[in-house]
């Protein structure tokens, strides 16, 4: 019996000699701290938050009677959620649709809880609030919107700054 070769392994393309990776993959968060870092429009928030919440103790809005009520509604609606409303790429009608959904499923949560059981103090505190008609908007335009706006004006400012920095660093560098 004759064997014949097997033509295909001839045929077939040859794996490289150097397999090993050469380069590092690039890591922008890595080379951003080594250079000085970027500011990112969630720091820029953050900073600006708690300003806010450090004007609120001083001055507290008319529909949260007190800063203990304003802290209540603000660990039961989330701090992760409004981060993501106000850093996100939305615009002021996507903003307005979105807290109006999210309240009202927040005043479902609560009323389908009260009809179940007993609600604390913290619970009955903010579905007070989200029953004043008022509320809604003042919430999203005065308070999501305006920080949106703030932290939007804060961090271009300090992203041409940056940029700024970086320019003349190159031009000294040239």
């Amino acid at each position: 019996m004759k064997h014949k070769k097997n033509t295909r392994l001839r045929h077939k393309l040859r794996k490289p000699r150097n397999t090993h990776k050469r380069y590092k993959k690039y890591n922008r968060c890595r080379t951003r701290s080594q250079r000085g870092g970027w500011i990112t429009r969630e720091q820029v928030f953050k900073t600006v938050l708690n300003e806010r919440l450090d004007a609120y103790k001083e001055s507290i809005p008319s529909e949260f009677h007190n800063y203990e009520t304003f802290l209540n509604f603000y660990s039961v609606y989330g701090a992760s959620d409004l981060e993501h409303v106000v850093c996100g790429n939305f615009s002021d009608g996507d903003i307005r649709l979105n807290e109006n959904t999210k309240l009202s499923t927040i005043k479902q949560l609560l009323e389908t809880l009260k009809k179940t059981q007993e609600l604390t103090n913290k619970q009955t505190q903010v579905l007070a609030l989200l029953n004043n008609p008022s509320f809604k908007n003042k919430w999203t335009n005065d308070f999501v919107i305006s920080l949106k706006q703030s932290v939007d004006v804060r961090h271009a400012k300090i992203s041409a700054i940056e940029i700024q920095k970086r320019k003349e660093l190159a031009a000294r560098d040239s």
